[in-house]
């Protein structure tokens, strides 16, 4: 996924009130989770339930930003956005 797609899907993703509420609860629980591996295999299920409520391109935008490399462009974009 380009960095233009990327950032112009978080971006859609901040204009939609719903959407925001969900993120701001996956982010907060991905916090709590740290980098325990117990708490993220048990919060599996409800993180899978957010990503469902921001939808697929926003999923796929996040799996983009995470799996690019720290100075890439999309990486960029993705922490830009």
């Amino acid at each position: 996924m380009s960095a233009e797609t990327i950032a112009s899907t978080i971006e859609a993703t901040a204009g939609d009130a719903a959407k925001v509420k969900a993120y701001c609860a996956m982010a907060a629980k991905i916090n709590e989770i740290g980098d325990d591996e117990k708490k993220a295999e048990e919060a599996g299920d409800e993180i899978d339930g957010y990503f469902k409520e921001l939808g697929p391109d926003f999923e796929a935008a996040w799996n983009s930003g995470q799996d690019a490399a720290p100075d890439s462009a999309e990486a960029k974009a993705f922490e830009e956005a």
